[in-house]
């Protein structure tokens, strides 16, 4: 069991605190210059990019190219995500457009997770180890969407949240102490947010936020599940953990989330997550 919790408390805190200030500091800011509307709606979503970057920078250090490996990918993801969900938030894509950047997002960070053990699948394997991820992955994404224009965004978040934290934790007991690092950066990142968003009760998840956590989400899944020893069905609880969203009480869209909401989404969320960590345990005589 020790071998599985190979980082300390202090590394933990540095590598967490940091990405959580960064969303924070960039989601006041810009909330503060956008106003109370409902203008802006790519804030979120650029807060927890720039709290998960800083947390990828604080454990892997510059982004390089070409990276080193699947993990050292996400910095490049994140950026392209961003990009384009931000122009979808800002601009408005038709539902088309909008479903063909998902699928080549997903594609993306599932490519760059299993591209290098492809040679060792046999064809029936590769399709599935691509079809699976990227369906499942489309399949929470779409659930977020109702958020995308409601003032409901602290529910998308709180969601978020826990199933990064899910998935920072359960890939420290599959002994995967850099993944757990980079989960605990998008945990805090989401963390942030989810003040943000209290603050600014009038402002929506938006797309952008989905985008980033839904592709940073499933990369850090994947990457335990390919390189480490997290257990598919931790993997799978962990990202249908965001599907709690729509346990949310329906209430108008332009009424923000209450506080009774937000509880029953967290803990809607934090049973499957739960049952994932416990999952990813080692056995006592490991």
């Amino acid at each position: 069991m020790q071998a599985a919790v190979d980082l300390t408390l202090e590394d933990f805190v540095r590598t967490a605190l940091a990405p959580g200030a960064t969303a924070a500091a960039i989601g006041l800011a810009l909330s503060l210059l956008a106003g109370r509307g409902r203008r802006g709606a790519w804030i979120l979503g650029l807060s927890v990019a720039g709290g998960a970057l800083v947390g990828q920078i604080r454990t892997d250090g510059f982004p390089t190219f070409p990276p080193g490996d699947g993990i050292r990918w996400i910095p490049f993801l994140v950026a392209g995500v961003l990009a384009l969900f931000a122009t979808d938030d800002a601009l408005g894509f038709r539902p088309v457009p909008r479903l063909l950047a998902r699928l080549a997002a997903l594609g993306a960070a599932v490519s760059a997770l299993s591209l290098p053990l492809a040679a060792r699948w046999e064809r029936n394997e590769t399709a599935i180890h691509f079809a699976i991820p990227i369906a499942a992955g489309l399949v929470v994404w779409v659930s977020l969407d109702r958020l995308a224009r409601e003032r409901k965004a602290a529910a998308g978040t709180v969601a978020l949240l826990v199933a990064a934290t899910g998935a920072s934790l359960a890939n420290l007991f599959a002994y995967s102490a850099r993944i757990a690092q980079l989960g605990g950066g998008l945990a805090s990142a989401f963390g942030a947010a989810t003040a943000v968003a209290l603050v600014f009760r009038s402002r929506p998840l938006g797309r952008t936020a989905a985008a980033v956590g839904v592709t940073v989400l499933l990369s850090h899944l994947l990457g335990g599940v390919l390189y480490s020893y997290l257990p598919v069905a931790s993997a799978a609880l962990l990202l249908a953990t965001p599907l709690a969203v729509g346990l949310a009480p329906r209430r108008r869209p332009e009424e923000p989330a209450t506080i009774r909401s937000l509880l029953v989404v967290g803990v809607a969320a934090a049973i499957p997550a739960a049952i994932a960590v416990w999952l990813a345990v080692p056995p006592s005589d490991y």
